[in-house]
């Protein structure tokens, strides 16, 4: 067997000590040093089940909402690219008006504003054609659903980091101290 799992075989027999005895048999009974070894192994397993217990937790919850912002940013991709699509259509129904031969190279451009304003109106053409529109990318959408999810995120983690340093403390005893 190796040195690690025979200390760890000892230290689950002493903690597994600890709770068999009574309080007042580890005060009275047991040799002081032995009664902190006991309880020292106590806190430790309990110290050790604790951290993993909120290591799960949280990779739990982070798994959960790793799934929830992928569906809502694929969705909202999704809506993006088919907005884009639009857009791009009308893009080229606007373009159609610089190689349509119908119309004469004297019309004066003043007209032919006018018959895209009729597609589009001025302000949300000028809005689709302004240097601040940017291209999104799809990682973009997932990182504004888990910003959406910034509060959830708050109240799923400090419950259980509570919960947490409370069982930290029942397992140290900190409720006995006076």
């Amino acid at each position: 067997m190796s040195n690690y799992f025979s200390a760890y075989l000892n230290s689950r027999t002493r903690t597994s000590l600890a709770n068999y005895y009574s309080i007042h048999e580890l005060r009275e009974k047991l040799l002081p040093e032995l009664t902190r070894l006991y309880l020292l192994c106590y806190v430790w397993q309990r110290y050790r089940q604790i951290n993993d217990n909120l290591v799960e937790a949280v990779c739990y919850h982070l798994n959960q909402i790793n799934q929830e912002s992928k569906v809502i940013a694929q969705k909202e991709f999704a809506d993006y690219l088919m907005q884009q699509e639009t857009e791009n259509n009308l893009m080229k129904q606007i373009a159609q008006f610089w190689v349509d031969k119908t119309i004469p190279d004297q019309e004066s451009f003043g007209n032919i504003r006018k018959k895209v304003f009729k597609i589009v109106p001025e302000e949300e053409l000028y809005e689709k054609v302004s240097l601040n529109n940017n291209r999104l990318r799809k990682i973009d959408f997932k990182w504004k659903a888990i910003d959406g999810m910034a509060h959830r995120i708050k109240l799923h983690l400090r419950p259980i980091i509570f919960l947490a340093l409370l069982s930290l403390i029942e397992a140290v005893g900190m409720e006995n101290i006076r």
